[in-house]
């Protein structure tokens, strides 16, 4: 019913045209991912996967709390006062979180005479956020033809990476597999900055009032504890796993997680699109009842199109499983389908959001993670010594709808 709507409200409109060319590129990055997938299926031993995604996980929790509040901020305040206005005040503050992060991260590795993974780890880092950052700004800018591009050759470029590190110099290793990332994330950061750049106005707004590290703060700090917690609902199962288990089944876990979290492709193209929609609303204080009709086209189109991919892949789960990984990973058939309902509930979630994060209510984002949070950890620390794996996978499905149950509730309480 929710495709159906859209299609007759939006019929032949710019929003589909638009929708559309978002979705063909989440279709060809999905398409490329999958085969990286597989193609590490094949190449990476579970215990050399289970080492990087450990330390993966540590650098997501750095790049969530210290640089995604940043980018956060600076985009809402970029849209009510310029990008000539914002940027030399967040410029400085995340040029300053780098040189601490990836100073100390060297300083740690020189010590323990890990230089070369510390150098890796901190070139990804830095990569990742102004990658992030200036995808984000070419969206809001409506330049969707060349932020599709950009991602479909950042997911190509992961692969012919692979292929080269990995496959070609045989380098079937935790480190071989940063160098992959590290020189990705560098690379296509480099080309977004530089056409983001390109769409400075040469002017600023003449606006009264600029950032200060008193206004940043008030917003973003609930979006530190908000990344925390969230941190903890994606990636302390490996913890845990790794802790009651082995770091070869943090590496089973890990691809079945990852197979099964592919569903927030189907939802990227729609928080794109909405995400520029309600932040032109809150640009012209339009009320939160109002944005409400514009979200729910996304939302009931979206969960008609994305709980058909989890009934598909439910059904088909050990043939995609044998199609897209290998024997080696036979535990992670099972945990993939029950990952994805999960993501189901969760990417539900991120489209409520967007109109949260546009009107400043993070606190509401704060109060549903840590709901998710809590009942996540909760669940696996009675499931995963009992059930292993698939217990993990259960306790992130019940915590992803205990937190969706209560991101509804909050919802509808704001707006009445």
């Amino acid at each position: 019913m929710g495709v159906i709507y859209f299609l007759r409200t939006y019929k032949d409109s710019p929003v589909t045209r638009t929708i559309t060319l978002l979705f063909g590129g989440q279709v060809v990055m999905a398409i490329a991912g999958l085969i990286l997938g597989k193609a590490i299926a094949l190449y990476i031993p579970p215990t050399e996967l289970g080492d990087y995604n450990l330390l993966l996980s540590g650098l997501n929790l750095a790049h969530v709390v210290l640089i995604v509040p940043i980018l956060q901020a600076f985009k809402t305040d970029q849209a009510q006062l310029g990008i000539r206005a914002a940027f030399p005040f967040y410029s400085r503050l995340i040029g300053l979180a780098y040189v601490l992060c990836a100073g100390a991260l060297l300083v740690f590795g020189y010590v323990y005479d890990q230089f070369l993974p510390a150098l890796l780890i901190s070139a990804a880092g830095i990569g990742q956020g102004l990658y992030s950052g200036s995808i984000d700004y070419l969206n809001l800018n409506g330049k969707h033809r060349f932020y599709t591009a950009i991602q479909l050759s950042y997911s190509i470029g992961n692969l012919l990476l692979f292929a080269l590190v990995v496959i070609n110099y045989h380098q079937s290793t935790s480190l071989g597999l940063w160098l992959c990332l590290a020189l990705s994330n560098v690379i296509f950061a480099g080309i977004g900055l530089t056409y983001s750049y390109k769409l400075i106005p040469a002017t600023r707004l003449n606006v009264p009032d600029l950032p200060t590290f008193a206004t940043f703060w008030r917003y973003a700090f609930p979006l530190i504890a908000l990344a925390l917690w969230g941190w903890v609902i994606n990636y302390g199962d490996r913890y845990l796993i790794s802790l009651y288990l082995s770091e070869a089944d943090v590496g089973q876990y890990s691809v079945g997680y990852g197979l099964g979290a592919k569903l927030v492709i189907l939802v990227s193209p729609f928080v794109v699109h909405s995400t520029r929609q309600v932040y032109a609303l809150r640009a012209a204080n339009v009320p939160t009842k109002a944005v409400w009709l514009v979200q729910r086209k996304y939302l009931f189109t979206y969960a008609a199109l994305a709980g058909s991919a989890c009934v598909a892949y439910l059904l088909l789960r050990d043939e995609l499983g044998l199609l897209l990984l290998s024997d080696t990973y036979k535990e992670a058939f099972q945990i993939g389908p029950v990952i994805a309902f999960g993501y189901l509930f969760l990417t539900l979630i991120h489209l409520l959001e967007v109109q949260w994060y546009a009107y400043g209510y993070t606190r509401l984002i704060l109060w549903t993670t840590i709901a998710g949070a809590v009942a996540n950890i909760g669940f696996n620390l009675i499931f995963i010594p009992y059930f292993g794996l698939i217990g993990a996978a259960f306790a992130s499905l019940l915590g992803f709808l205990i937190q969706f149950v209560v991101a509804c509730f909050l919802y509808k309480s704001h707006l009445y």
